[in-house]
């Protein structure tokens, strides 16, 4: 969820019900997050791509988010299993001056390599547009009036291309019969929102 809005931890944490609802866009009626950053007090409005829609429709808005610890823990063992342990140099600053540490990357994940990873997404789908990185991160100025109309649609639309499964072209020969899915796989219902589906909540 962090990845997918951009959000740094402390205002991850402070999302509550009242803070998304409907809004119509151009393009149909999606549901937009806003709240004030905890860090600047600037007002941010995004709309939620869909699969953060179906995070916050499965938890009802209530998003049960462990500790910035907690979650900086658990991430660094999760990067560990996955063997993310290529080297990474480390920069820190001591008294002004910087000194270099090479550590194992799974060391070095956060919760804030989570925001700016979403960040670096959003350029991938937005074909490099790093004006739009910026309104999602919310690094300037930049939640006017009419911001949320002008570059919600773009956001939309940037993930779509990030989060969509690849497109193949037809000009590619057969490579022969396709294996058979995965027994691990399992439908899950889901109700339609406007043009999002989402996943039907079982009791």
């Amino acid at each position: 969820m962090q990845t997918l809005l951009l959000l740094r931890d402390s205002d991850l944490r402070a999302l509550r019900p009242h803070h998304v609802e409907p809004v119509a866009l151009p393009g149909g009626t999606v549901p937009v997050v806003t709240f004030r950053q905890a860090k600047t007090g600037d007002e941010v409005r995004l709309p939620l791509p869909p699969a953060a829609a179906a995070i916050w429709h499965a938890h009802r808005g209530a998003l049960a988010v462990p500790t910035q610890q907690q979650r900086n823990r658990r991430m660094k063992q999760l990067a560990r299993v996955a063997q993310l342990t290529r080297p990474f140099v480390r920069v820190q600053y001591v008294r002004g001056e910087p000194t270099e540490q090479v550590l194992p990357l799974y060391q070095v994940v956060t919760t804030h390599t989570a925001r700016h990873t979403g960040a670096d997404l959003l350029m991938l789908g937005s074909g490099g547009d790093s004006n739009l990185r910026e309104k999602a991160l919310g690094h300037a100025g930049v939640y006017g009036h009419d911001a949320l109309e002008r570059y919600g649609p773009a956001l939309l639309q940037a993930w779509a291309a990030v989060l969509s499964e690849p497109k193949t072209d037809n000009t590619r020969a057969d490579t022969g019969p396709r294996a058979a899915p995965s027994r691990a796989c399992v439908a899950v219902p889901v109700r339609t929102i406007g043009q999002y589906k989402l996943p039907q909540l079982t009791k």
